[in-house]
């Protein structure tokens, strides 16, 4: 394909674009919401309309939509109100009605390149069948650029300079949308192929996309109670016993298959609040997981943080020293995936069971002086731990030695502390283990009732695959090419 014919595909897909009558009402709907961002200058004691003509009071705001009619207005009140105008527009407008009304622009723009007339005269010309495919596909894609770029830009415009206040993670919503759109555009193209039809493409279309997040919020919601499960057995020190056979097994069993197979229509939020939090500030705080975003505000009471740690590998460490220098003891954080490993285990481990291994290995050696001792329940963030506590023979006296395990979404956190026996006190050392785990901040900590909250906050970068962010683009993006290959291999064969 030389230049000039890829000239003419690139202007064949501007005028698919431009001579769209719905594109073009879409564009004045975009403005209309980037309008709002323009006349309410949302600042940080009061929200002025129309440069001052007229003002809200927060107070006021709040009170209409508390119950008592009455409530206390957070510091924060001026960023909670653009983030609701931000989700509005753009994860509820945008990216529920704005995908289905491009859905619905851009499904003719195969099938009326397949109409008798207009195919004997599109596939005379020196173009493969391949290439106009993909040309009719990004012509799609490139429908929604420029509407996404109008809408996300426009706000964040109207924002900084009216209200003063710039959100550089609110342009993730660009390349959100348009990977969302790109999914949903792929099944609705290899639809109009196989049909030819705009309207079993527009129907398909929606069939799948409400399917697709109607399985996984399923497959999620089930998932999320049988954690709430796991964590309800964890603080009655029971074990979960996992269910064989039944209808629930069935669906489960299909749900995962549908999970690992289907595009995760769903997860194009979750990907941009990820990548949202990778631009915010770092949090001021002793230790931050960047990938699960754990932070614990202090080091432990007498401990200095050691540098070059790597919680999922060797573990973050801390030392205590005494007067000359000399390491007295170390508290050490590390954490691994508690969930199913081939060959390894089977479901998940609860922070109980965690103990109750260490607790059998400590019990089967003959060196130790005396038996161990558990320690339930010291806090950590909102829940608690499961600890286990001994000594041990080391040259020249005792090591004392404790573990404390706790459970985060599909993670095993463990602190370890390790330390000369002479050199320990219980209570001073209790004190110091209680006043570093208990603070330690937990995405989405109090609100894990909410599964889709839960859901959000469980996926990672370098999760577990089921949770992995990684694997939900793969797999997505795979599904994009599953579809027009078969659409190409549909038209290749195709007889007009």
């Amino acid at each position: 394909m030389n230049s000039s014919i890829a000239k003419a595909l690139l202007l064949d897909a501007v005028y698919q674009v431009l001579d769209n009558k719905m594109f073009r009402f879409l564009v004045v709907l975009s403005f209309l919401m980037v309008l709002p961002t323009f006349v309410f200058g949302i600042q940080e004691e009061k929200i002025s309309i129309l440069f001052g003509l007229n003002e809200i009071q927060y107070d006021k705001l709040w009170s209409m939509f508390s119950q008592g009619g009455a409530a206390s207005v957070p510091d924060t009140a001026h960023i909670q109100v653009i983030q609701v105008l931000q989700g509005l527009f753009v994860e509820g407008l945008a990216g529920t009605f704005g995908i289905l009304f491009a859905v619905s622009a851009t499904s003719f723009f195969l099938p009326q390149m397949l109409e008798k007339g207009a195919a004997d005269t599109v596939f005379s010309k020196p173009v493969s069948r391949g290439t106009l495919l993909i040309a009719r596909y990004f012509s799609g894609i490139l429908f929604t650029t420029i509407l996404a770029s109008v809408m996300v830009l426009g706000m964040h415009l109207g924002l900084t300079l009216v209200s003063g206040y710039s959100d550089p993670g609110f342009l993730w919503s660009i390349p959100t949308l348009i990977y969302l759109f790109a999914i949903v555009h792929a099944f609705s193209c290899c639809v109009a192929v196989l049909t030819r039809s705009s309207v079993m493409a527009i129907l398909a279309s929606l069939i799948m996309y409400a399917g697709t997040g109607c399985v996984h919020s399923t497959w999620s919601g089930i998932d999320f109670f049988e954690n709430i499960e796991q964590a309800q057995a964890l603080q009655m020190d029971e074990a979960v016993e996992e269910e064989s056979g039944g209808a629930l097994t069935i669906l489960k069993g299909a749900l995962n298959v549908l999970h690992y197979t289907l595009p995760k229509t769903s997860d194009a939020d979750i990907i941009a609040t990820k990548l949202r939090r990778s631009l915010e500030s770092e949090i001021d705080a002793a230790y931050v997981d960047e990938e699960l975003e754990i932070s614990i505000p202090a080091d432990p009471l007498g401990f200095v943080l050691q540098s070059g740690g790597d919680i999922t590998g060797a573990g973050v460490v801390w030392t205590a020293s005494d007067a000359d220098g000399n390491e007295q003891a170390s508290i050490t954080l590390t954490r691994y995936d508690r969930g199913v490993i081939p060959g390894v285990r089977t479901k998940a481990i609860s922070s109980y069971a965690a103990r109750k291994e260490l607790q059998a290995e400590l019990k089967a050696r003959d060196d130790l002086p005396a038996r161990p001792k558990l320690i339930d329940n010291t806090p950590v963030g909102s829940s608690s731990t499961k600890g286990i506590r001994w000594n041990e023979p080391v040259a020249g006296g005792l090591r004392h030695r404790e573990v404390h395990f706790f459970v985060y979404s599909n993670w095993m956190l463990e602190a370890s502390l390790d330390s000369h026996d002479e050199w320990y006190d219980s209570e001073d050392m209790d004190a110091s283990l209680d006043e570093f785990l208990g603070p330690i901040d937990f995405p989405g900590a109090g609100i894990m009732q909410d599964p889709r909250q839960w859901y959000i906050e469980t996926y990672a970068w370098s999760g577990p695959l089921k949770y992995n962010l990684w694997f939900s683009i793969g797999s997505s993006l795979a599904f994009i090419l599953a579809m027009l290959l078969i659409a190409w291999w549909k038209l290749s064969r195709a007889d007009f």
